[in-house]
């Protein structure tokens, strides 16, 4: 099964026996990752961003949009945008490709 997507599909989550990994949609290679430096969770206290705003209001991140953490291709820009797999030419480079790996039991 594969996903071209931020997040893999959460019912993949549900089937035993297989491992989700991802690549870059584009040209195939690995995505790096990096944890948010904007939040811990993939969401900031508004508070913390406005002192103006007196109540305490959890939103998503507009860093890393609620992941918690940043992905890029591992190729680098310049690579990937070169480089494109078969059909794949009109992907935006550092898109996400979800995959499962192994057989559902």
């Amino acid at each position: 099964m594969t996903s071209i997507s931020a997040r893999p599909p959460k019912e993949w989550y549900a089937i035993s026996g297989i491992e989700i990994d991802c690549q870059c949609a584009r040209c195939g290679g690995y995505m790096a990752s990096e944890r948010c430096g904007s939040c811990e969770d993939g969401f900031v206290d508004r508070y913390e961003e406005d002192p103006l705003w007196y109540g305490h209001e959890l939103y998503k991140c507009s860093e890393c949009d609620g992941a918690g953490h940043n992905q890029w291709c591992g190729n680098g820009a310049d690579w990937c945008e070169a480089n494109p797999m078969p059909g794949r030419e009109n992907v935006r480079q550092g898109e996400v490709e979800w995959f499962t790996v192994g057989v559902p039991s």
